[in-house]
């Protein structure tokens, strides 16, 4: 990924369309994830119009994503898929299935080149070709299962270059759109596991949808620009209140060593003896050994649930960054506690100059399902203003931000 904004023209289509079989909390639910994924879109890629059930507005566009109401992409993650359509020359980004005699592209979630689908023929987004089919050649490969190829082409006469065309019965929505986006020979991809692990959706209406409502996501390192929050952060501060990351603590502490009193929050119990596993177990291992050996330990939680390390950049740099500058440090008394700071905003801390480190608690993707966002903004400003009326509170660090506090 080079940058985190998007360069060429594009928008975002939502389309409300939820599955007649959901149910009240599948609609709330997935009208709660896509608003906050708006707000989020909003706020850090301003640059992307976004609109709802108006596909014909896509003309006025180079690129075009379209999504359904219960998705959540990443705003890092749209800059990444834009990038590589440009750089690749693609038409179609998503998740390409065969299915049956042709393919399809699941409704949740694809990205169009807008220019070669006009050159196509404007063909439509979710209807199925009729009889008769671009002729495909595939990958070899597959995401997952033996229907999920890493990309499609066009299958060519090899002197006259001319497509075949195969017969075609079934009936698969967005099929007609692939079929022309190949008569014209552009090339087509599926999202590539960075791009699947930080895109989300619920499923609404289906078998499926509890299990991702569920899904939640802890974190084994750091997934913050680490270098520039550390340069920032002040040295004078006697106290931590914080999330539960463990190397944030550790290298506070090495930039600070006088700080002897760690309070550490968080609602996830897995991620609370994750921490403090690392915290325990520091001195003696590598940071990657200590996470594999705390499956090892804890074998009965699901890896999964963990940030995928190998797809993220931001990851990979931190990790060298850790390594490079961790220290034994003795961090004195910590203390650990279960608390949802989206319901429980009430803020304790000693009588001692303090660093607030909240990180994106209030804009966490995997709680978004279950509150409005109007009422994650009114819990995060209720606790912000808890932290900032508090004299002893020298630093807030959240949503990548240093705010230093003067109390005059």
């Amino acid at each position: 990924m080079t940058l985190l904004k998007i360069t060429r023209p594009t928008c975002l289509v939502i389309i409300e369309c939820l599955n007649d079989s959901a149910d009240p909390i599948e609609i709330g639910s997935c009208v709660n994830y896509t608003d906050s994924m708006v707000w989020n879109l909003s706020n850090k890629l301003p640059e992307v119009d976004i609109f709802f059930n108006n596909c014909e507005i896509i003309e006025n566009y180079e690129y075009a994503v379209i999504t359904n109401q219960g998705s959540f992409i990443e705003h890092y993650n749209l800059c990444q898929i834009v990038d590589r359509m440009v750089e690749e020359d693609l038409a179609l980004v998503g998740h390409i299935l065969q299915e049956g005699e042709y393919y399809t592209v699941h409704d949740q979630c694809f990205v169009l080149n807008v220019d070669k689908w006009k050159k196509a023929g404007r063909p439509s987004l979710r209807n199925s070709v009729a009889k008769k089919a671009t002729a495909v050649v595939r990958s070899g490969d597959n995401l997952h299962h033996n229907y999920t190829p890493t990309w499609i082409k066009t299958d060519v006469h090899p002197l006259t270059k001319e497509f075949y065309q195969v017969p075609v019965d079934s009936f698969n929505a967005g099929s007609q759109l692939i079929s022309d986006l190949l008569k014209h020979q552009f090339n087509i991809s599926a999202f590539n596991r960075f791009e699947r692990k930080h895109k989300y959706y619920l499923y609404p209406g289906t078998k499926w949808f509890y299990q991702a409502l569920f899904q939640d996501e802890n974190y084994g390192f750091w997934n913050e620009p680490i270098e520039r929050i550390y340069d920032e952060m002040l040295t004078s501060y006697e106290q931590y209140y914080g999330v539960a990351s463990p190397y944030f603590i550790l290298l506070a502490a090495k930039k600070n060593p006088k700080c002897k009193s760690w309070i550490v929050v968080d609602n996830n119990d897995v991620q609370l003896l994750y921490c403090k596993y690392v915290l325990e177990n520091i001195k003696t291992k590598d940071p990657w050994v200590i996470f594999e050996n705390f499956f090892e330990e804890y074998p009965w939680i699901n890896r999964d649930n963990f940030e995928d390390i190998d797809t993220s950049h931001t990851i990979t740099k931190n990790i060298k960054f850790i390594r490079e500058n961790l220290v034994n440090v003795d961090l004195g008394h910590i203390r650990y506690i279960k608390q949802n700071l989206w319901i429980n905003t009430e803020f304790n801390i000693q009588n001692k100059t303090t660093v607030v480190y909240v990180s994106n608690v209030f804009l966490y993707q995997p709680a978004s399902k279950w509150m409005s966002m109007q009422n994650q903004l009114k819990a995060q400003n209720k606790f912000l203003s808890n932290v900032r009326s508090n004299k002893h509170v020298q630093t807030i660090i959240y949503n990548n931000k240093v705010c230093n506090i003067s109390h005059d």
